[in-house]
């Protein structure tokens, strides 16, 4: 009832708003219409400036009873005539007009509409509407409706107090009996039928419904019992044939079910583990029979916190007394919410126990197969060092030595010797280097370093090959990105890259360095070269050790191994290398590598060459502990032209420790492999001794693998020369070592 009552009262707030609306719109039109009617007739009397037909034209508005005021604007806006109506005389009328539109206060409606003559504004015209009447005829219709709705009130009420007995009490009835089966789950309740109207026939309906609902209720209920059989039928099924054992036990770890797998691999008859305590029987003990307690048995664990437990690698044991290697997972079961045991799934892990132990063999042999690899790596590079050092170092002091100068032809076969020597001490470098590579015992020191420097520190060393071969190199790299890489390899890297920029140019011509920003984190280093470029079906072949790609047949000299080890080396460093090449205009290979922030690193400066005379003149002694006679030789020769330096010699260690004792000898220079003793443990003989833990040590061995420099750098040499002896280089690290002071200081 109150629900219709609401509804009534907008009904006629609605009726009433809209009613007050269409008239206000009525009024508006009207009056529009009577503002173009006036202006029409008062455009004559606007254009000859003649107020008193213009007052005539307005004196019309007196039939219109509910005009209060009107007037006429000039077209510079001042009042031209204005019209009043009787008993409204003192109405104030504006003295200029307001924007065209119509305004509106609590009574009255005023309206300022243009006159247009010849699509021109010749003027305004102002009226003023009175709004009392429509006020009125508003409040009329507001008391009508509550007339109305207080009418349709009481009938209302007098009706739903006749029709409450015959209409809500069998409702309230009904919304009862039907609380009363949702809330039971009882569908055999019925509702009471105490009419034959239309409520009658509405209880009716609720109890055939009800009925059906039952019966439905009934045949759910026997599909899910078909459906639980069928369930666990094939939930046997599952078990029987899963090839993992699988069991279940209660809270009190007695077995519920197992299958069949599980019954074979623990050694039982089918239906023998039923009722028993599993614990007890497969799991009491550990692998070395210690016993295994309850309370540590991840599979009670799983009681206790209901979670899953996965094992990798215990034991079950069998009905024989035997154990065998298990892999298992504990899964707890619930029941409506609470733990009510755990289903545990196991496999024997016999075959891959012994897989594990194969693979383990494998591993062990193969890297004992490595070591034996890198061991002779180091010991072909050794023995083959040691006669090149002779063959190297007495062409070196051939070719330098200032007091035998040699013939035009002596000199061009000392440097056939030379060159053929360097190429075959390069080609020694870069397969050791590509075998540690392959064998992965390429160790990486990957750290922040600074292009420019870099790239500063390799240009010398390539000046003489561009100064032989008329070439120019152009460093566009001006500004100092920071890559992620090894120092020392990458400069291997742009080393190899440049001189076979170089070698491979024309007469003449130019290679360029440049590098790009690709990302925030990757930035490219190309290096171009203006040569005969390389033939595209070539091109997949370039980086393949010894393939020199036909220039084996030429005059350049090369191993055929420099890009295969750069491109290892590039992608060690997390970078990439590729090749763009046009035959007849160069070619440009561009490495790509991880950037980051700037970083401080000192680079050392390109060795420079020194003459064999440069060592300062003084005093002093050199004992060099050497066996191999030539090696001996051939350093005593280079000394021999240092009028300042006497050398003393020693084919044992045991005896470069005496003499290093007896004559303390201001530089030690010190052979790794001598027969009584390792250079390595002479060194540290003699750190050990207060007279001769100050004399400087170099190295001086053909032992070149990185991690022996390393090793005797930590240890303390001053210095480590590898066989075959470069003498500028030597001769240098003998000045530094001779003028610096025991505490490094020079």
């Amino acid at each position: 009832m109150i629900t219709s009552t609401v509804s009534l009262l907008l009904a006629c707030a609605v009726f009433v708003v809209y009613d007050y609306a269409t008239l206000r719109n009525s009024i508006s039109n009207k009056l529009v219409v009577m503002a173009d009617t006036i202006g029409t007739n008062s455009i004559i009397s606007l254009e000859f400036q003649d107020p008193g037909s213009a007052h005539e034209t307005l004196s019309a508005l007196r039939l219109e009873q509910h005009i209060l005021t009107a007037a006429i604007y000039s077209p510079n806006n001042e009042l031209f005539i204005e019209y009043k109506a009787q008993g409204f005389e003192n109405i104030h009328t504006p003295k200029n007009p307001r924007e065209d539109g119509e305004y509106t206060n609590k009574t009255k409606l005023t309206l300022f509409h243009p006159i247009i003559s010849n699509n021109k504004r010749v003027g305004t015209i102002y009226i003023q509407y009175d709004l009392k009447e429509v006020r009125k005829a508003l409040l009329r219709y507001v008391f009508i409706v509550l007339a109305i709705l207080l009418f349709s009130s009481l009938l209302a009420f007098c009706l739903s107090s006749r029709l409450q007995k015959a209409i809500s009490k069998p409702i309230l009835d009904l919304a009862q009996t039907a609380g009363e089966v949702s809330s039971n789950q009882d569908y055999s309740i019925r509702s009471k039928q105490n009419s034959h109207d239309e409520i009658g026939i509405l209880v009716d309906h609720f109890n055939e419904m009800l009925d059906r609902i039952q019966s439905r209720d009934m045949a759910l209920q026997t599909a899910k019992n078909s459906l639980e059989e069928r369930a666990k039928e094939k939930f046997e099924l599952i078990l029987n044939a899963a090839g993992e054992g699988v069991f279940g036990v209660d809270l009190e770890g007695t077995t519920m079910f197992a299958n069949p797998a599980a019954e074979v691999m623990l050694g039982y008859s089918p239906g023998e583990l039923f009722n028993k305590h599993q614990h007890q029987l497969t799991h009491h003990s550990r692998a070395d029979k210690t016993p295994y307690p309850e309370d540590e048995c991840p599979i009670y664990s799983t009681f206790n916190d209901g979670k899953v437990h996965h094992v990798q690698d215990e034991v079950f044991w069998k009905k024989d007394g035997s154990c065998f290697p298990v892999e298992y997972v504990s899964n707890p079961i619930m029941e409506n919410g609470k733990l009510a045991g755990a289903v545990v799934t196991f496999k024997d892990i016999t075959n891959r126990k012994q897989q594990e132990k194969d693979l383990i063999g494998a591993k062990e042999e193969a890297e004992k197969a490595n070591r034996t690899k890198s061991e002779f790596l180091a010991r072909m590079s050794h023995e083959l060092r040691t006669p090149m050092n002779a063959i190297l170092g007495f062409g070196q002091l051939l070719k330098l030595s200032k007091r035998d100068s040699l013939s035009e032809l002596q000199t061009n076969s000392v440097d056939r010797i030379l060159n053929a020597g360097n190429h075959l001490l390069e080609l020694i470098d870069d397969v050791l280097d590509l075998s540690r590579i392959e064998a992965g015992g390429m160790s990486l020191s990957i750290e922040a370093v600074e292009l420019e420097p870099l790239i500063e520190s390799v240009l010398p060393l390539i000046e003489p090959l561009t100064t032989e071969v008329n070439v120019e190199i152009e460093n566009n790299i001006d500004s100092n990105p920071c890559v992620l890489a090894d120092q020392t390899r990458l400069k291997q890297v742009l080393l190899n890259l440049v001189s076979n920029a170089v070698k491979y140019n024309r007469v003449g011509g130019k290679v360029t360095l440049s590098c790009q920003t690709i990302s925030t984190d990757r930035i490219s280093i190309s290096v171009s070269d203006t040569g005969q470029g390389i033939p595209a079906e070539k091109q997949n072949q370039l980086f393949q050790p010894f393939n020199r790609l036909g220039a084996q047949d030429t005059e350049i000299e090369g191993t055929g191994i420099g890009l295969t080890i750069t491109k290892h080396l590039v992608e060690l460093m997390d970078g990439s290398i590729t090749l763009e090449s046009t035959m007849g205009k160069g070619s440009c290979f561009t490495i790509e590598l991880p950037m980051t922030k700037s970083a401080e690193f000192e680079y050392p400066p390109a060795t420079s060459t020194t003459s064999v005379e440069s060592i300062e003149e003084s005093e002093c002694s050199v004992l060099y502990v050497e066996d191999n006679l030539d090696n001996l030789t051939l350093v005593e020769q280079i000394l021999t032209q240092q009028t300042n330096i006497k050398l003393i010699s020693a084919s044992r260690a045991q005896k470069g420790i005496e003499l290093a004792l007896a004559h303390r000898p201001q530089l030690i220079l010190m052979d790794i492999n001598l027969p009584d003793m390792s250079g390595l443990e002479a060194f540290k003989r003699l750190q050990s001794i207060e007279e001769t833990q100050d004399i400087p040590v170099i190295a001086v061995s053909a032992n070149a693998m990185q991690k022996d420099i390393d090793y005797a750098t930590a240890l303390g040499f001053r210095d480590y020369i590898v066989k075959p002896i470069n003498i500028p280089i030597f001769l240098n690290a003998i000045e530094d070592a001779l003028k610096r002071k025991p505490d490094g200081s020079t």
